[in-house]
């Protein structure tokens, strides 16, 4: 019969294997040899096939204490143990070879095969999910790739290689565990390839793909070494490492002569649907060993960075948690009749909403224009086709039915029916949305039943999202969602109101009180400010016109009349602030004579669309130096003057 050496899989039961070397165990004087190493003597095993357990036990008495035991599983990849009994599970069926072996002063003494057969797969031993993260599942297939390529671009990590402490490991990296003690050697340094490419040139690294195809299986094709790998794999899921046997894990050909092992008992630092980390010890380097953690991502995730939207190591996950709305079939229905038409926002259509497990909140990529929109997210070729009807309607007997009406962006009609329930918009047929396409991808908003993710308050823009990923327990927590914003009637203004509090608006004297501020955003204002502004700042977007309606209280009659302006800088603003803003021809101006209500307008050809960033400003300035008695100056410690007030009555862009 052919035995194949021990790829054993080992399970939270198995004892702690050591990766030490023969001539590190105690020697003893040499009365033994390997024929005196036989079953029922020296060792007892015994195969339970019911759970393909096997146990091995040294006889009792048959070692004295000058001896050490030694079994031998480096065939399988997986080191030596010097536990006198071992116990391990196998899932697999299939014949496999062990040694039992005495360490004597005239070395090792090992004993001739130890053949068993597990008769039966047992998948009960795969269900921990680093099986099922590492290689996509029960006969299925996963591909990584190092998380850098032949255009110097890495899609998650900061580049394909980090380095960490000997002592850091899954639970220092994943679980956020922190080391004591004088002696412990935890720290990292993730540098970013660019910064480093001594690291390495940027190339093709080739591919590693695990398998769980009666067996566990795995083929590198190193393309920066020139080799090719086909072996098998080892998980140990209770102290999250990997061993390879007739391979090697995909690495960087620089590194080759400062490690001595790419194939066993590597440390497993993090692994996700769609990201891992494995480490590898620098043991022959003369500047002391650390860890070398190689970066990878799927070849799914490097061809479509967004299933990349979700990861997250390190973390406490948490549950993902679906919006929730009071009356839905009202807000998305109702704005003086039962009947809403939506247009899609033409300068961010669509965008991905992901559960972010770590903060208990959903992320998008915040696209607010198009230039936004990277090469993977392509734009649709047309919007000005695009809307969506709802209406609710009751008939003579009271029986209310919802109705829809779709032209999508490719000009196709759809109409039906749809139902609500909780967050889900269902309509009565499959519908296609949205389309866009380009050389690097394409996508395709459709389906039947649709999540209602976001209602934006001021805006009322709705994001209405198709379903794009799940996570480990069949959660979704991906979207790709269309952005609508409700049509305007002829009834209505087409000016959007945007929400100020009152209460964290700062204003006082500014430049030696030659100037009266009144700050709506000001990235270079007090910290307290900037972390707790009174608008949220990507409201200010406008094609036409930004106007301002405040109320000034406490000043009295000024000595002299005032003019007020609005400044504000980014996103297309002029940047132009005080006089040189109020002399333009663009603003409205007040004059300002005392205590009032005063209103400022901004207009503009072109369209002004802001992204919160370091200069970001928007104010309402006035020359003040001379025109009052009043102290104008900030409370100490505070955001406003405490001698007069200034309210923001109105804020709406259009």
């Amino acid at each position: 019969m052919k035995f194949k050496y021990l790829s054993i899989l080992v399970t939270a039961v198995m004892l702690a294997f050591t990766a030490c070397s023969p001539d590190e165990y105690e020697l003893g004087s040499s009365a033994l040899t390997s024929d005196d190493l036989v079953k029922g003597i020296a060792y007892d095993y015994t195969v339970d096939q019911t759970t393909n357990t096997v146990t091995f036990t040294t006889k009792e008495g048959f070692v004295s204490k000058e001896y050490s035991v030694y079994w031998d599983f480096s065939k399988a990849g997986n080191g030596y143990s010097q536990n006198r009994d071992v116990k391990f599970a196998i899932p697999f069926a299939g014949d496999y070879t062990v040694y039992f072996g005495i360490v004597t002063k005239e070395g090792l003494i090992k004993s001739a095969p130890i053949n068993f057969t597990i008769d039966n797969t047992n998948g009960n031993l795969l269900t921990d999910p680093l099986w099922k993260l590492i290689s996509g599942g029960v006969d299925k297939s996963k591909t990584w790739v190092l998380d850098l390529d032949a255009d110097g671009a890495s899609k998650f990590f900061t580049g394909p290689l980090y380095f960490y402490g000997t002592d850091d490991s899954w639970e220092t990296v994943t679980n956020g565990a922190k080391l004591v003690g004088d002696n412990v050697d935890s720290w990292n340094w993730q540098p970013v390839w660019a910064d480093a490419k001594w690291i390495s040139a940027a190339k093709d690294f080739g591919t590693m793909t695990f398998d769980l195809t009666n067996g566990a299986h795995v083929k590198v094709n190193d393309l920066d070494n020139g080799k090719n790998y086909e072996g098998t794999y080892l998980l140990d899921t209770e102290n999250h490492t990997i061993s390879l046997t007739n391979a090697l894990i995909l690495h960087t050909s620089g590194h080759d002569a400062i490690v001595t092992n790419w194939a066993s008992n590597l440390k497993i630092m993090s692994l996700t649907e769609h990201t891992m980390q494995i480490a590898a010890l620098r043991d022959a380097s003369t500047e002391g060993p650390c860890l070398l953690v190689f970066n990878y991502i799927t070849k799914a995730a490097y061809d479509d960075p967004t299933l990349l939207l979700t990861e997250k190591t390190g973390v406490t996950e948490t549950p993902v948690t679906d919006p929730t709305f009071t009356d839905l079939n009202g807000q998305l229905t109702t704005t003086t009749t039962t009947k809403m038409t939506y247009t899609l926002n033409e300068d961010a259509p669509y965008d991905w909403l992901w559960w972010n497990a770590a903060d208990a909140t959903w992320e998008s990529n915040g696209f607010a224009a198009n230039s936004d929109y990277p090469t993977w997210a392509p734009l649709p070729a047309s919007t000005s086709e695009f809307s969506l009807s709802l209406e609710t309607m009751k008939d003579a007997s009271g029986k209310v039915t919802n109705e829809f009406v779709l032209n999508s962006t490719d000009d196709v009609s759809f109409d039906g029916n749809y139902t609500l329930s909780g967050n889900t918009l269902t309509f009565s047929k499959e519908v296609t949305i949205l389309t866009a396409s380009n050389d690097i991808r394409s996508i395709s908003i459709s389906g039947k039943e649709f999540s209602v993710l976001k209602i934006d308050e001021e805006t009322k823009e709705v994001w209405l999202g198709a379903a794009a990923g799940v996570d480990s327990k069949g959660n979704t927590n991906k979207y790709i969602c269309v952005r609508l914003l409700p049509k305007k009637t002829s009834s209505e203004s087409g000016a959007t109101k945007v929400i100020c509090d009152n209460s964290k608006v700062s204003y006082g004297f500014v430049e030696n009180e030659k100037y009266l501020r009144i700050q709506l955003y000001n990235a270079y204002g007090a910290d307290a400010f900037k972390a707790n502004p009174p608008i949220n700042a990507t409201k200010i977007n406008f094609k036409k016109e930004l106007t301002v309606t405040f109320t000034i209280a406490g000043l009295g009659t000024l000595k002299e009349s005032t003019t007020a302006t609005i400044g504000i800088m980014n996103g297309g603003a002029d940047g132009k602030f005080k006089e040189e803003a109020a002399a333009l021809p663009n603003r409205t101006n007040a004059n300002v004579t005392g205590d009032g209500t005063y209103t400022l307008k901004y207009t503009t050809e072109t369209k002004v669309a802001v992204t919160p960033t370091t200069d970001f400003v928007f104010v309402i300035d006035m020359p003040i130096e001379g025109k009052t008695d009043v102290d104008l100056k900030l409370a100490e410690g505070g955001i406003q003057c405490p001698n007069f007030t200034v309210t923001v009555d109105a804020i709406t862009v259009e």
